[in-house]
């Protein structure tokens, strides 16, 4: 245990030493919204949410039209079972930049989670209306249509999410999972080639 907590602090003296420059960084250009967000993030990346929400409401004060900024916050709001909140930023997402896919695929998979189906189909659909190319939407979609027990529609959604975004090992599994509903021999295919992706 005592080599693994050094190991961590190893890894993260070099974070932490970052965090110093940007607070540092910040002292001398306090308006700059780019320093806030990096130093938001790399508070993040050592498990300091509270932080890190200071520094991305600090950084979306300044760029208020940024929509990715929202999205990162809400994000964390999410992750911090802060729903409610979570639910209200993605949404200021999305008057911000209606085209905003992150804002889209969040609130859907926040509705997914909550079991409202209807809501959630109804995002990954202005998803993929907005970027038919996206394949995050279509993998909505089809986690939405296998709870319904729509299959055949679930499994056309997994694999053209799986023609959009190849070997992405949660895909496979999600089209593995709705073929083992369907036909056991297809499904054993896709999810082994999907543990072997995830090695």
């Amino acid at each position: 245990a005592s080599q693994s907590s050094a190991l961590l602090a190893w890894v993260r003296e070099p974070l932490w030493q970052a965090v110093t420059s940007y607070q540092e960084a910040t002292l001398w250009e306090p308006h700059n919204p780019e320093l806030w967000n990096t130093l938001g993030s790399v508070y993040l990346e050592l498990e300091q949410p509270d932080r890190a929400m200071a520094a991305w409401s600090r950084s979306r004060m300044l760029n208020p039209s940024q929509p990715t900024l929202a999205c990162q916050q809400a994000g964390l709001w999410a992750q911090q079972g802060a729903l409610d909140r979570a639910v209200q930023v993605y949404q200021q997402a999305l008057q911000l930049d209606p085209t905003c896919l992150q804002a889209y695929d969040g609130l859907g998979k926040l509705w997914l989670q909550g079991g409202d189906l209807i809501q959630a189909e109804a995002l990954f659909q202005q998803a993929v209306a907005v970027q038919p190319e996206y394949y995050g939407g279509y993998w909505g979609l089809g986690q939405v249509w296998q709870i319904q027990g729509r299959l055949a529609e679930a499994i056309a959604a997994y694999q053209t999410a799986l023609s959009l975004a190849e070997s992405n090992p949660a895909v496979l599994s999600s089209l593995g999972a709705a073929l083992e509903a369907a036909d056991k021999r297809q499904a054993m295919l896709y999810l082994a080639k999907a543990a072997l992706l995830r090695r």
